[in-house]
């Protein structure tokens, strides 16, 4: 666990930490990967074409359907 220097109070603090303990600055906030199960997180870019393509063959179908 690597220590960090408050830029504010300058004391030592792990560099894993949100805020300072000693003066409260938050520090920049790291990405956390999406969690599991969260479909609007996990929702790529592959499956919107597939299901783009499933909307359109409907879409034909509905319209055929009335001619």
């Amino acid at each position: 666990m690597p220590l960090t220097t408050c830029p504010d109070c300058n004391r030592q603090v792990s560099d894993q930490a949100p805020t300072c303990p000693a003066c409260g600055r938050v520090f920049k906030k790291q990405k956390q990967p999406p969690q599991e199960g969260c479909f609007l997180q996990t929702l790529n870019i592959g499956c919107l074409v597939v299901l783009g393509i499933i909307v359109i063959i409907i879409f034909i179908i509905i319209i055929a359907s009335f001619k």
